[in-house]
């Protein structure tokens, strides 16, 4: 059974280290898969972990809206299934 854990507060108050900590324990204990999302404009909770992201949430806000503005844009990041945007305009594009 998965779970679901919300950090948030002032910043400086340590909410990365503590995070940081909590999915190393979980690795370490086994509890994989583990998928952690920094959503701070500042997020640096990859060189607490001292990993590399591959695409960053706002790379991948931005692919999105590129796709919603040009046909011609190939998603990428993963995204090879037929992904639906809806637009601003409220109708909904088909991509494959």
């Amino acid at each position: 059974m998965g779970h679901v854990i919300a950090v948030s507060g002032k910043g400086g108050v340590g909410k990365t280290t503590l995070c940081g900590l909590l999915i190393q324990y979980l690795c370490e204990s086994g509890k994989r898969p583990v998928l952690a999302v920094d959503a701070d404009a500042n997020a640096n909770l990859n060189e607490v972990l001292g990993v590399e992201p591959e695409v960053t949430l706002g790379e991948l806000r931005e692919e999105i809206e590129r796709a919603m503005c040009s046909p011609e844009v190939t998603l990428r990041y993963g995204m090879s299934r037929t992904v639906r945007l809806r637009p601003p305009s409220g109708k909904v594009r088909r991509m494959s």
